[in-house]
């Protein structure tokens, strides 16, 4: 009889095991199962507009570029004033009808008082979206990518200000504008590198407050009401230049916002606060959650020795 009930027993466990398996697996792709949710939520009959920043390059650039093509208008924000007027012109060649704005500042010297001089500025717009793309990897000596004992205090600080002070002092300020004029979507680009990447531990680190932060202040519009949408954005390896040793098959910033803006509405329609669009980038932070540390730690040593040889190699052949 203890034999049979021990038995029973094993087979409720492994049989409760595969149904949460199998509801994991139906729940973390339901949003390339749903339709897609166009993000009219956000627009308004007046036009709305969207706020981003590091939006001369990269995704910020390509958020940018799809928000227009949808019928937003722009704010850009930078610290290269040529590099945003390109941009502008890019996106006018591609969306005529898109009004822009400019926002020249460094997100790494930016104070406090400048980030709300700077949102003071715009304060005549009905701003629905905030996009807070601006972050890097910014380290003055090589190489890139090295040990925390390695980095100089400029560089530690440098990073935590570009990756996390500019977009949690931008939000703090942005959110009672974007809630008087909800409902209105907050998007703070995280990284899959937030599970601690070694080599750049200070960018794996701030991306994982990033995450924190973001998770954190949806919770509080909840609690309090306010129709203002957020969400963590993770993203994978997106080749961009200043990231172009990547794996094969990863996204060009254009294609990544597209899916993105694509699964955006239905993530926030499903209630998620965390957001990996790419479907191979998601399938890399399941894995991730599976897998032993001991596996994990060697597959992440390994790469990031790769990727530090590759682009030593690609230095000596410029």
């Amino acid at each position: 009889m203890e034999h049979l009930t021990a038995a029973k027993c094993l087979q409720a466990i492994g049989l409760a095991t595969l149904s949460y398996f199998a509801y994991k697996i139906v729940l973390e792709n339901a949003l390339w199962l749903l339709p897609k949710t166009p993000l009219t939520r956000y627009q308004r009959p007046s036009g709305a507009w969207v706020f981003i920043t590091g939006a001369s390059a990269g995704i910020g650039q390509g958020c940018a570029q799809e928000f227009a093509a949808r019928g937003f208008n722009l704010v850009l924000l930078g610290h290269l004033p040529a590099e945003l007027e390109q941009t502008k012109a890019l996106i006018l060649a591609e969306s005529p009808q898109a009004h822009i704005r400019i926002i020249v500042l460094d997100a790494i010297t930016a104070k406090p008082a400048d980030i709300e001089a700077a949102l003071q500025s715009v304060a005549d717009l009905p701003l629905t979206v905030l996009i807070n793309n601006v972050g890097g990897n910014p380290v003055a000596r090589q190489p890139v990518f090295k040990r925390l004992d390695q980095y100089t205090a400029a560089e530690v600080t440098s990073n935590m200000a570009v990756n996390a002070g500019f977009m949690a002092q931008l939000t703090r300020l942005a959110v009672p504008v974007l809630a008087r004029n909800g409902p209105s979507l907050v998007v703070n680009l995280s990284s899959g590198a937030k599970t601690g990447i070694p080599g750049v531990a200070m960018y794996s680190a701030c991306k994982a407050f990033v995450h924190a932060l973001s998770k954190a202040v949806a919770r509080e519009m909840i609690a309090e009401g306010m129709s203002v949408d957020v969400v963590s954005l993770v993203p994978g390896d997106v080749k961009t230049l200043t990231n172009d040793v990547v794996p094969k098959g990863s996204p060009d910033p254009r294609s990544f916002s597209k899916v993105l803006l694509d699964r955006l509405g239905t993530a926030v329609r499903m209630g998620s606060l965390e957001l990996s669009p790419w479907y191979f980038h998601q399938v890399q932070i399941w894995l991730a959650d599976v897998v032993p540390e001991r596996v994990m730690r060697n597959v992440l040593v390994d790469m990031f020795k790769r990727k530090a040889r590759q682009t030593e190699a690609g230095k000596k052949e410029q």
